[in-house]
């Protein structure tokens, strides 16, 4: 908690920002530093225990790193002063016209600005001064160490606890949830810093910000991910990234269950003949889109599938037969016999009977 002597109540609807601070600083400091000492400044003056380093943090919707990079410079320019003791005690100093000038502040800020303000896209890094800061003022991160150290059976080297905190800081995962995923990964003989990080930043792309969801997700995956992997033949390893987002969008997105999904895996590898994801996929999306989602409905659909095909055959029969009737009474026309020794004799008496009427 952050204390310094009170100005004014908690209650007051303003707060009194020296002038030297909004002439000298204000202007051409890194602003997540001068939102920091703002923010400071108003809750800090009225004595208020809401200042602790996650919820300014949360207030300014930044990383807790730079809560702590912004009090350290503020204390390197002799604006306030640091007292680490059980708690982190602030007290600001009067600030005096001389101290600094808007130049070098300038200068000075633009290498203490992390990646989460540039915005971070990527990791942060972090220096040992401030994971040392961080593992004597919270007891939360230092039993976090320490728990890791125990799970991992290993001393946390500089890169172990930057990927530990980066997950509390960066990734906002609570410190229970890296718990239990630190366990979870040791369990499943995977301890070490670089898969516990992968599986970290999926946790945190699917939301998985308590116990009990990561609990769930570690079923899911331990359960409905080994079943599926194992319909395909591939049970003794891991599901690539590409296989995993399928079958979250099968599980998750498409919500369909274990026994459907597997059947799909089975058509996939009686159809082509090896087990393809991607094919598995179109079958699963297909069913879906018909809203196909317990293996009744399975069986409904392939019954009207082949009742649909062979009525369809069978009016291609009918069809053919009325083609092959017509052709067949055309064909089967008796055709008149004519006796052309009559005909000519016919027509000699004609050509008589004529002259005769002539003459």
């Amino acid at each position: 908690m952050f204390n310094t002597n009170a100005r004014m109540g908690y209650d007051a609807p303003y707060t009194m920002i020296p002038n030297a601070f909004i002439d000298l600083y204000m202007s051409a400091e890194n602003p997540i530093f001068t939102l920091v000492y703002i923010d400071l400044y108003r809750h800090c003056a009225a004595s208020s225990k809401d200042t602790g380093v996650k919820r300014v943090a949360d207030r300014l919707q930044i990383l807790e790193s730079d809560v702590i990079k912004a009090l350290k410079y503020w204390q390197r320019k002799g604006l306030i002063e640091l007292s680490e003791g059980g708690d982190l005690n602030v007290v600001f100093l009067e600030i005096k016209p001389e101290a600094s000038s808007p130049v070098d502040a300038v200068l000075e800020t633009d290498s203490e600005m992390s990646p989460a303000v540039k915005p971070a896209i990527t990791k942060p890094a972090y220096s040992r001064e401030e994971l040392e800061m961080y593992r004597n003022e919270s007891k939360e991160i230092r039993d976090l160490f320490l728990m890791a150290e125990r799970e991992l059976g290993k001393l946390l080297s500089f890169n172990d606890m930057n990927a530990l905190f980066s997950m509390y800081d960066w990734l906002k995962l609570p410190a229970q949830v890296i718990e239990r995923l630190v366990t979870y990964c040791s369990e499943t003989g995977r301890a070490n810093m670089r898969y516990i990080e992968r599986v970290a930043v999926d946790w945190a792309e699917n939301g998985v910000y308590t116990v009990d969801s990561a609990n769930s997700y570690i079923d899911a995956f331990n359960n409905d991910y080994h079943a599926i992997m194992k319909a395909f033949g591939h049970s003794r390893r891991s599901p690539t990234p590409v296989e995993t987002r399928l079958m979250k969008k099968w599980i998750g997105e498409m919500r369909m269950p274990l026994d459907v999904i597997l059947e799909a895996c089975d058509r996939t590898i009686m159809q082509i003949g090896q087990p393809k994801f991607s094919y598995a996929d179109k079958i699963l999306e297909r069913w879906n889109e018909s809203g196909i989602k317990t293996p009744q409905d399975v069986i409904a659909e392939e019954e009207k599938f082949y009742a649909a095909r062979e009525k369809s055959a069978e009016a291609a029969k009918a069809q053919k037969r009325v083609r092959s009737t017509r052709v067949n009474r055309f064909a089967n026309f008796k055709q008149r016999e004519w006796n052309y020794d009559q005909i000519e004799k016919l027509e000699q008496r004609m050509l008589s009977d004529g002259v005769a009427l002539e003459k």
